[in-house]
């Protein structure tokens, strides 16, 4: 497993990135395209205009406050989540950073949904995220690429959807 870090930089609104097989299109529309909300759209919001937080329920309890991070390949509970969980972790990830890399827990979780987005038998990483907290104090995990690439999805800044 490897955690690429955090590379939140503010995305210019209109850039196509490639994840994976996947191309995920992170855009504010014209007007005439964002005037129709779906089912599936899941709110969010903005933390320091750049970090998208998104809620996700961990193991139907939530929703719970998670850092949407392209960057990041696995997604992430804050330890203090794990515990409130009951969640069993044990040793066998790893960080990896710009500044080198360290163990870290894993765990499994049954159940991870953002909205209409449901993923079963999930591991995680579990690690103390209270750098993270410094972006929004109710941050509870980070989204990253090995449950965001099984899905499409589109950012619609203007509407926080």
């Amino acid at each position: 497993m490897r955690y690429s870090g955090c590379a939140l930089s503010r995305f210019s609104r209109q850039a196509t990135v490639a994840a994976g097989a996947s191309a995920i299109l992170l855009a504010a529309l014209p007007a005439f395209a964002t005037d129709v909300v779906t089912d599936s759209a899941i709110p969010f919001r903005l933390a320091h205009d750049f970090a998208v937080i998104v809620p996700v329920t961990v193991n139907g309890r939530g929703p719970y406050g998670f850092l949407l991070d392209t960057g990041s390949s696995q997604t992430s509970v804050d330890s203090v989540l794990a515990e409130e969980l009951h969640l069993h972790p044990v040793p066998g990830g790893s960080v990896t950073t710009v500044t080198g890399s360290r163990p870290v827990e894993v765990a499994r979780i049954e159940s991870l949904a953002a909205g209409t987005m449901k993923f079963a038998e999930t591991e995680v990483l579990v690690r103390d995220l209270h750098a993270l907290r410094s972006l929004d104090r109710s941050l509870r995990g980070v989204l990253g690429q090995d449950a965001l690439r099984q899905t499409d999805y589109l950012l619609d800044y203007r509407h926080r959807v």
